[in-house]
């Protein structure tokens, strides 16, 4: 039994160990590598179980000289192991980090490109069904305090100028209070409106005029500015 699971041990961790070269494989969708380095820390954290269960193994072993056929084998069979449970721990510590990395680089990406609040005619309150997804910038943002976000707010093409221009800047401003309530910096926000200057649908199109209806998030304070729909 002893053999066996140092040589299963031994399988787990080479296993985990092609996973982990996968993940850094920059030619990889970054999904397929998230995966890839969270399959290869389960690997080696299964690799870690089996190393534990070999050690307990010998110490019950040890005490039954009687059926050690080879003092020198034991002992070799001890080193190998002592140095595979070293290296199982390096290799899940790198492909967890590799994972964590992975996934919140991930989160943050489908945080800042996904629409998030669709705001009804005339009005300027965010619906709580659009909830997880703004606290999702605020978290962003709370995160990262040297970023700023700039909400641009936006109105259909029906009613008065003056009515939509309202309208864009006070949904722009119900998306920052959200933010300031839920701990974001007041400095951290922006705001910005267009009314209905860049609406694009036509008024006989209900499903069109929606898509105007939203505040735009523009993120800046990485490598350039990115934008975040979150509103429609």
């Amino acid at each position: 039994i002893f053999p066996e699971t140092i040589d299963r041990a031994k399988v787990e961790f080479e296993t985990a160990l092609d996973l982990y070269d996968q993940s850094k494989d920059n030619d990889t969708p970054e999904p397929t590598r998230q995966a890839v380095a969270q399959e290869g820390s389960q690997k080696a954290m299964q690799a870690q179980t089996l190393a534990d269960k070999a050690t307990d193994l010998f110490a019950q072993v040890s005490a039954w000289d009687n059926r050690i056929e080879s003092k020198e084998e034991n002992e070799k069979s001890t080193a190998e192991l002592a140095s595979l449970q070293q290296k199982v721990a390096m290799l899940d510590e790198q492909a967890r980090a590799q994972a964590m990395n992975e996934q919140n680089r991930s989160q943050f990406q489908a945080n800042i490109k996904s629409p998030v609040v669709f705001f009804a005619t005339n009005r300027t309150e965010v619906q709580g069904k659009f909830d997880e997804n703004v606290e999702s910038l605020a978290m962003t943002l709370k995160n990262n305090p040297s970023m700023k976000v700039t909400l641009i707010g936006y109105a259909d093409k029906t009613g008065r100028d003056s009515r939509n221009n309202t309208l864009s800047e006070q949904r722009a401003e119900s998306v920052a209070r959200i933010l300031r309530d839920r701990g974001v910096a007041a400095e951290q926000i922006l705001i910005d409106s267009h009314g209905s200057s860049l609406a694009s649908a036509n008024p006989s199109n209900p499903a069109g005029l929606q898509l105007d209806r939203r505040v735009d998030a523009i993120i800046s304070g990485r490598s350039g500015p990115e934008t975040m729909t979150t509103g429609r």
